[in-house]
């Protein structure tokens, strides 16, 4: 959707506010702004991004880990992305693919 689109496209703003203006914030619409910013480097906001996910009592998918986890490597956060890829599997059940491991 709009939100993908402008995150691939580096519109962060555009992408938030797209973000925002959503009524009904799945699953996919929360993992889209995570990959936005994991994109771009800003670890810092994929991360909060995704614990403001979780309070929201949206349950994680392997794309919103896989997005995570891409956030991590790309900051050079090894010790974090193994606490969440620890959580994928122990916390939500959630089977790690290839992808998963050599992101």
């Amino acid at each position: 959707g709009l939100v993908e689109a402008y995150g691939r496209c580096g519109c962060i703003v555009s992408v938030k506010s797209v973000f925002e203006s959503l009524v009904d914030r799945d699953v996919v619409a929360w993992s889209s702004l995570i990959s936005a910013y994991a994109l771009h480097g800003d670890a810092e906001s994929a991360l909060k991004t995704f614990q403001e996910m979780e309070s929201a009592k949206v349950p994680p998918d392997d794309i919103a880990f896989l997005n995570v986890l891409k956030a991590c490597s790309h900051a050079g956060l090894a010790d974090e992305a193994l606490v969440y890829f620890r959580r994928m599997q122990d916390g939500y059940g959630l089977r790690a693919s290839k992808d998963h491991y050599s992101c």
